[in-house]
Parts: C-alpha cells; sequence; structure tokens
C-alpha cells in the first residue's frame, strides 16, 4: 500500500505544485497521501485546499504542530528525506484517522484491523514503527 501513495504522490505532485506553488513541497506531499486515503476510503476526490483548510496548512511537518519545537526540528533535520518520508506518511495517516476514524492512523504501518484504535490515534505511538520503517526500507516521498 505504501508504495501505491508513493507512486500517487508522484505522479501528481507536479500539476498540484503548479497550482499551489506557495505551498511547502512537504505539506502539499502530506495533502496529496491524505487525499489518496480519502479517495481510497470513500470513492470520491477531496481537493488539496479542503486538506489544508482542514488541517490549518501544516501538515507533514517534522515535530508537533507548527510550533517553536517544530521548527527547531525543521531546520535541524531539513535535509533528511527519510524522516520528512516518515512525517508526511504518519501527519496523513494519523489526521485522516481523527478526522474520519478510517484506516491506520498514526500507526501506518501496522495492520489497520488488528491495531486498537487508541493506538491508531496516538501520534507518539506511530512514531518509533513509522521511524524504524522508513530506515529500514529508505522510504522517500
Amino acid at each position: 500500500m505504501i508504495s501505491d501513495i508513493i507512486e500517487y504522490v508522484n505522479l501528481s505532485f507536479e500539476r498540484t505544485k503548479q497550482e499551489h506553488p506557495n505551498v511547502d513541497d512537504v505539506i502539499l506531499k502530506t495533502a496529496l497521501v491524505y487525499q489518496y486515503l480519502h479517495l481510497n476510503n470513500f470513492d470520491e476526490m477531496i481537493s488539496i485546499d479542503k486538506i489544508l483548510e482542514l488541517n490549518d496548512n501544516e501538515i507533514g511537518l517534522i515535530g508537533p504542530g507548527n510550533g517553536c519545537l517544530t521548527w527547531i526540528l525543521e531546520r535541524i533535520f531539513h535535509q533528511s528525506d527519510i524522516l520528512h518520508s516518515h512525517s508526511i506518511l504518519h501527519d496523513a495517516f494519523g489526521r485522516f484517522y481523527v478526522h474520519h476514524s478510517k484506516d491506520r492512523g498514526y500507526t501506518y504501518v501496522l495492520h489497520k484491523n488488528k491495531t486498537p484504535n487508541w493506538v491508531k490515534r496516538s501520534p507518539l505511538c506511530g512514531q518509533i514503527s513509522g521511524l524504524i520503517y522508513c530506515s529500514s526500507k529508505r522510504i522517500t516521498i
């Protein structure tokens, strides 16, 4: 499934960037993952603008929200494609689950039918498994 998502993002990114030139690339890629999840779970398209609005234009950054800690982490790890890839997947899956109670949640690498809902809803629970997964598979989006 992750490979399908990466393919979707890669195929859609250039067109989406032309439509949203002032939006950070990581935020746009996260919105595209969210869009894929919405299409996959509801069989209907949700606009990038709606996704950005739902998430206060701060989805996919390294760190919690868009505060001081995130600013520091983004400055330290800005060149890490693997950490950005994890943040993209983690935020898209997690926020999608929080909004719709569907799919894998923040624990995007775990089986969606075998993972308790409280685990899917917890940002902390998906950090370790997601970082290990992206690092070991060398995932880059």
